[in-house]
């Protein structure tokens, strides 16, 4: 299956959890003050969140299966974007442009989502 489709998928399954099941302080939900400080709007985080947890496994800081994609999937898109995999590495610019190709994503919410990450990492000394 392709990476758009089981994205998609994915994408459907979060978004059907609803906007309050993102409400909280962890890395992986959206608190009052970070959709304020971002800009962040509720109804577009399950897609972002989505989309970072891809971006996670493309880069082999998390394992494919942990984002709920097909190890040959991941694979795949690290052939096809060699100029981007670089293993254990994360970067801005990397997470834009996959966040627009594989979830078409508008680069200033894919950066709001990146920054928001960074922050939450940095006040809590987690290093990813």
């Amino acid at each position: 299956m392709a990476i758009k489709q089981e994205i998609q998928e994915l994408i459907a399954v979060a978004e059907a959890r609803g906007v309050d099941a993102y409400r909280g302080m962890d890395w992986c939900d959206l608190s009052d003050a970070e959709a304020l400080q971002f800009g962040i709007d509720r109804a577009e985080f399950p897609r972002l969140l989505v989309a970072w947890q891809c971006y996670l496994a493309f880069c082999g800081i998390i394992g494919a299966e942990d984002a709920g994609l097909e190890p040959e999937t991941v694979t795949a898109e690290r052939t096809r974007f060699p100029q981007f995999f670089v293993e254990q590495v994360v970067s801005g610019e990397t997470f834009i442009s996959l966040a627009g190709e594989w979830c078409g994503i508008a680069p200033e919410k894919a950066q709001a989502m990146y920054e928001k990450v960074g922050a939450w990492n940095r006040r809590n000394d987690d290093v990813v």
